[in-house]
C-alpha cells in the first residue's frame, strides 16, 4: 500500500523542481534583456524552385526587407540556399526561388563558418524558412567522402542532422506549404534543442498557450502560402521575442495547488510520523488497545477517526494489553544465603533503596568506629562497582543469583545510589506489554524502548507517573503506513500543517 521513498519526493517537490528548470533553461537559452545586441540572428531562406512565395505580389526583396525591419537594431545575417552553388550570403536581391537543387548541408555548413568570425561569447537563433523537401546534387558531394554506392540522400540528411546538433544553437523552422518531411525536420529540431523541445506535446501546448516560453518553447511553425507575409512576418516577430515564463510559473503554481491538495487528503487524519498516543495508566490494571477502530473523540479534529489507537473493554478485539507497574526500589535479596553474613550485613542488604541510603548516612555519621569504617569501606566498593555487573546482579532471576555472592549483591544494591543513569533505568515505572495476534509476545516497555502494535511502530517517548490516573504512557509514531506511502515519506511538521493542526498529541480514549 506505499510507494517508494522518491516518489513523495517527487510529490513534494516536483512544482519547485519546475520552477529551477525554468530558471535554469532561461539562462541557458535566454540572452539578457541589455546584451540582446550579442544575439546574432541567421535566417536560412529556401531559394529553390519548389518554395512559395512569401508574398502575394512576389515581391521578394520586399518581402525579406519587411521581415528584417522586425530586428531593428538587432545584427542578422542572410543565408540564401540551393545547392552549394546556389549558396549566397547576405544578398538579399538573389533572393528568386529559383535554385534547382535543396541542400540543407552546405545552408548550414556556411552558418559553421560565420559562427566562427564571432566572439566566443555571442549568442545565436538560426531561422530556417523551407518547404522541408530534400533534393542534393551528386555533383555537390563528389568530394565529400561518402562511402561507395551510399544512398546521397539519406546520408547528407545524417550529416545534416549531425552539423546542426553540433552547432549547439536554437533552431526554428517555419515550414511554407505541405509538401514536408516531417521525419528530418523533427530530427534537425531535436539535435539543435534538445529532446525535450522535439515532443509534440511540448509544440502542442506551446501552440495551444501562444506562448515564446522558456520550457514550453515551439520550434516549428507552419505558414500557409496563401497567409502571406503578415504571417510570416508574426512568426519571426515571436521567435526573436525574449522568452516569457509567464504560462509555465502559472503552470507550477497550479502544480504547487494540486499537490498540495493530493497531499492534504492524503495525510489529513492522524496519525502521521512523529505523533504521539498518550494512553492513561492505573497501578497494575490491565488496558487494552485496539488498531483502527472506528470510534468519535471526545476533543480534537476531527470528531471521528478511523486510525490509531483506542481503548477496548476486553481483550476479544485487542492488539495489545498495557499495565503499569509501581517503582521498583525494594530489591530483596532473593536466593542468596544470607546465613554465612554478619548481622549488620544482613540488616543491610534486606533494606529498600530509601532505607539503605539513610542507614549508611547514620552508621558513617553515629556509630562507633568499627561501624564508621564498615560504612566507608562499603562506599568505597560500591562506587567502583561495575555498572554492568551491578545491573547484570540486581535483575538476575532466583535462579541466576545463586551463583553470585550475596556480599557482591549488596555492593551492586549501594552502587545504584550512586548511578543516576542506572537508578532511573532500574527504578523508573515500567509498562508491560502483552501483544496479540501472529507474532505475540510479553515485554517491558520503558523510554526509549520500541513496540510494533497492529501495522503501527512506535517508540516510547516517556512512561512517567501522574496525568488522570496514576501513570502515563506516551508513544511516538515512527512509522506510519499508508496507501500512497505519504505518511511515511512526508515529515510530520507539514502533515500537521497540511491537515490544519498544531498539536501532535492525542488522548486514547
Amino acid at each position: 500500500m506505499s510507494l517508494p521513498s522518491v516518489v513523495t519526493t517527487l510529490l513534494v517537490c516536483s512544482a519547485a523542481l519546475t520552477i529551477g528548470a525554468i530558471q535554469e533553461r532561461a539562462a541557458e537559452s535566454a540572452p539578457p534583456l541589455q546584451e540582446a545586441d550579442s544575439t546574432v540572428i541567421f535566417f536560412l531562406v529556401d531559394n529553390s524552385a519548389s518554395l512559395p512565395p512569401l508574398d502575394p505580389a512576389g515581391r521578394r526583396r520586399e518581402a525579406l526587407e519587411k521581415i528584417f525591419a522586425l530586428l531593428r537594431e538587432q545584427p542578422h545575417r542572410l543565408i540564401l540556399f540551393g545547392g552549394h552553388q546556389e549558396t549566397s550570403i547576405d544578398r538579399p536581391d538573389l533572393y528568386n526561388s529559383n535554385g534547382q537543387w535543396t541542400d540543407f548541408y552546405f545552408a548550414f555548413h556556411a552558418v559553421e563558418e560565420l559562427m566562427a568570425t564571432y566572439p566566443p561569447d555571442t549568442r545565436f537563433k538560426i531561422i530556417l524558412v523551407t518547404d522541408g523537401i530534400h533534393d542534393p546534387n551528386p555533383g555537390d558531394w563528389q568530394n565529400e567522402d561518402l562511402p561507395v554506392n551510399a544512398d546521397l540522400k539519406r546520408a547528407s540528411l545524417e550529416r545534416t542532422v549531425a552539423l546542426v546538433t553540433r552547432l549547439r544553437a536554437p533552431l526554428y523552422v517555419i515550414l511554407v506549404g505541405d509538401r514536408t518531411d516531417s521525419a528530418f525536420i523533427d530530427d534537425l529540431v531535436r539535435g539543435a534543442n534538445g529532446e525535450w523541445a522535439a515532443q509534440s506535446y511540448v509544440q502542442r501546448l506551446s501552440q495551444f498557450f501562444d506562448n515564446n516560453g522558456v520550457l514550453l518553447q515551439r520550434f516549428v511553425f507552419r505558414a500557409d502560402p496563401e497567409g502571406g507575409l503578415p504571417l510570416v512576418e508574426a512568426v519571426v516577430r515571436r521567435i526573436v521575442a525574449p522568452p516569457d515564463a509567464r504560462i509555465e510559473v502559472s503552470l507550477a503554481a497550479a502544480l504547487i495547488v494540486v499537490v498540495a491538495v493530493v497531499v492534504g487528503i492524503g495525510v489529513r487524519s492522524f496519525p502521521g510520523s512523529g505523533d504521539r498516543e498518550i494512553v492513561d495508566l492505573g497501578l497494575d490494571r490491565p488496558v487494552h488497545v485496539a488498531v483502527d477502530r472506528f470510534r468519535r473523540l471526545s476533543s480534537g479534529v476531527p470528531a471521528w477517526s478511523w486510525r490509531g489507537l483506542s481503548l477496548l473493554d476486553s481483550t476479544r478485539e485487542a492488539a495489545a494489553s498495557l499495565t503499569l507497574h509501581q517503582l521498583n526500589q525494594e530489591f530483596p535479596p532473593d536466593g542468596f544465603d544470607l546465613s554465612r553474613l554478619d548481622p549488620t550485613t544482613r540488616r543491610l542488604v534486606v533494606l529498600p533503596l530509601p532505607a539503605l541510603h539513610e542507614e549508611l548516612e547514620k552508621l558513617q555519621k553515629s556509630g562507633n568506629k568499627d561501624e564508621m569504617i564498615f560504612a566507608l569501606n562499603l562506599d568505597y566498593a560500591a562506587r567502583n562497582f561495575s555498572p554492568t555487573r551491578a545491573e547484570k546482579i540486581l535483575t538476575a532471576s532466583v535462579a541466576e543469583r545463586r551463583k553470585d555472592e550475596p556480599m557482591e549483591f549488596l555492593h551492586a544494591k549501594i552502587h545504584l545510589l550512586f548511578d543516576d543513569t542506572l537508578y532511573q533505568r532500574l527504578t523508573a515505572p515500567r509498562v508491560s506489554c502483552i501483544l496479540f495476534g501472529q507474532g505475540g509476545a510479553k515485554r517491558d516497555l520503558r523510554r526509549g524502548n520500541r513496540v510494533r502494535i497492529g501495522h503501527y511502530h512506535f517508540a516510547v517517548t516517556d512512561v512517567a507517573l501522574g496525568g488522570k490516573k496514576d501513570g502515563r504512557l506516551v508513544l511516538s509514531y515512527e512509522r506510519v503506513p499508508s496507501r500512497l506511502g505519504l505518511k511515511t515519506m512526508i515529515p510530520g511538521f507539514l502533515q500537521r500543517a497540511l491537515r490544519f493542526r498544531r498539536c501532535h498529541e492525542r488522548l486514547v480514549a
